[in-house]
């Protein structure tokens, strides 16, 4: 992700912005209690052409001749053999007949009133556009506190969303339209209690490491920090502890690490940095920056947490990965892996020459904390194994040279297996790369790397008791610790 690089649309339309209904709750909210408008990772669409003028801004002379269609008023009716419609094509058509057939004026968006307010499933929104939409929010967020009405409206407008009326009852009237709005700014005031910068209407967002500059910001995109430094911090847990660990800015509800249903679904899928972005699509991190940030401490790991895409996937193989008749132990923790450039180099030209990439497990042990409680700090000690392998990977030459198919790098296809040398619940699960197979069906058939394979697999109990050898320390590299027990 470019994190901060300025980013645009590339619709080139020339007449209507078109938008789903989706799009349009993404701006209005399908109700009161759900609007959280232009938080959203779209991008806007393009504002109106300098072609598209207001009725009065045109010259009366230079107005068409031709009658207009009855349902959206722009392009001129339909016509042929002599034989005229009232409408200028079938989308309006259908529109007319939704409404019964009436030829009244249709209402008109209340920022440009050039196009048709845009409706669907009989509901009805007060602009044609996204485009207006952004612009009778702008509008109304500047009217809001003065008492002067937006176009179209009598009431003041909610000082966060700038898009619904604010809400009163019984003759007090209150700044937001609804609850939701109300937490949003309430945290957004207290984020800027010791700053003493910036407006308290929601408008500029604060910081939610620093507190003391606004968000970044980017057109409709924006981002929970004011620029890297504190992205970083961010990252690395700067952020408010009481916040929502997707947003950081609304407060957590209670027993629960997200504010709502839609930042706990948007939680699943994000960057295991920013947590506030998607990761991009298969990979890890939502873009470039956070991939910078993550690789500046090698080796490190990143928590993904229960509920996540990444914990699930990796959950859901140790599972079935497990073939023992003895029930599957409780997967506690999942780490991403993080190495360097430097560190992977050797094992992608190995994959890239030999081909035939697997996932397999390794149990081992370790002499620290590493993994429980988030804890992701490397120990100091040469022979603690977890640690050690982290560092620097597997290596051959430390491996048992009277194990049962010689000094190799010992994994299995199946995590009980792993799991018997796993004394305090930890486990690696690693891209291995077997290339050429040999395939052995007792123990000490051989006990080096035959000539011409790559790997050696025994399939004891029928894969049951897998185990998997590589005599190469460029054919393994771990992708995941597993705390597990």
């Amino acid at each position: 992700m470019e994190r901060f690089r300025a980013s645009g649309s590339s619709e080139k339309s020339r007449h209507i912005d078109t938008a789903s209904d989706s799009d349009f709750n993404s701006i209005y909210g399908s109700d009161v209690e759900s609007v959280t408008a232009y938080e959203s990772d779209e991008e806007s669409l393009i504002p109106l052409t300098s072609h598209a003028k207001s009725p009065s801004a045109i010259s009366p002379s230079k107005l068409p001749q031709t009658s207009l269609c009855v349902v959206c008023g722009v392009k001129p009716q339909f016509s042929k053999g002599g034989k005229h419609y009232p409408t200028c094509g079938l989308t309006c058509a259908s529109k007319l007949e939704e409404r019964g057939g009436s030829t009244s004026s249709p209402s008109m968006c209340v920022v440009c009133g050039v196009r048709p307010s845009y409706s669907k499933g009989g509901k009805r929104y007060p602009t044609c556009g996204l485009s207006c939409a952004d612009k009778l929010k702008a509008n109304n967020k500047s009217k809001a506190n003065t008492g002067s009405s937006p176009a179209g409206s009598s009431r003041l407008m909610c000082v966060v969303c700038g898009v619904l009326p604010s809400y009163s009852k019984g003759g007090k009237k209150y700044p937001t339209c609804s609850l939701s709005c109300a937490d949003r700014l309430k945290v957004n005031q207290k984020l800027k209690a010791n700053s003493g910068s910036g407006s308290t209407d929601g408008s500029r967002l604060m910081c939610v490491v620093c507190s003391n500059r606004p968000s970044h910001s980017n057109g409709t995109k924006r981002y929970p920090t004011c620029g890297l430094t504190c992205a970083e911090k961010l990252a690395f847990g700067g952020g408010p502890h009481n916040a929502c660990e997707y947003c950081h800015r609304k407060p957590k509800l209670q027993n629960y690490p997200h504010c709502g249903a839609r930042c706990r679904d948007n939680a699943r899928i994000a960057c295991l940095i920013c947590r506030s972005r998607p990761k991009n699509g298969k990979y890890h991190f939502c873009g470039r920056t956070c991939k910078d940030i993550a690789m500046k401490t090698t080796p490190l790991l990143v928590e993904a947490r229960p509920g996540h895409v990444t914990f699930e996937m990796v959950e859901t193989k140790f599972k079935k990965a497990w073939k023992a008749s003895t029930p599957c132990p409780q997967v506690k923790k999942v780490y991403k892996i993080v190495e360097s450039s430097t560190f992977l180099r050797p094992y992608d030209s190995y994959r890239s020459k030999h081909g035939n990439e697997v996932f397999c497990y390794h149990g081992t042990s370790r002499q620290c904390s590493l993994g429980s409680n988030g804890q992701t700090k490397l120990c100091n000690s040469t022979t603690c194994p977890a640690c050690c392998i982290l560092r620097t990977s597997f290596n051959v030459s430390l491996a048992n040279v009277g194990g049962a198919f010689g000094q190799g790098i010992y994994t299995s296809s199946a995590s009980n297996k792993s799991a018997s040398y796993s004394p305090n619940g930890i486990m690696f699960l690693n891209k291995v790369v077997l290339g050429k197979v040999h395939n052995v069906g007792q123990f000490e058939a051989v006990k080096s790397c035959p000539s011409g394979s790559n790997s050696v697999v025994f399939d004891r109990m029928n894969g049951t008791l897998n185990e998997t050898i590589v005599y190469r320390n460029d054919a393994i590299r771990p992708v995941f610790l597993i705390v597990f027990g």
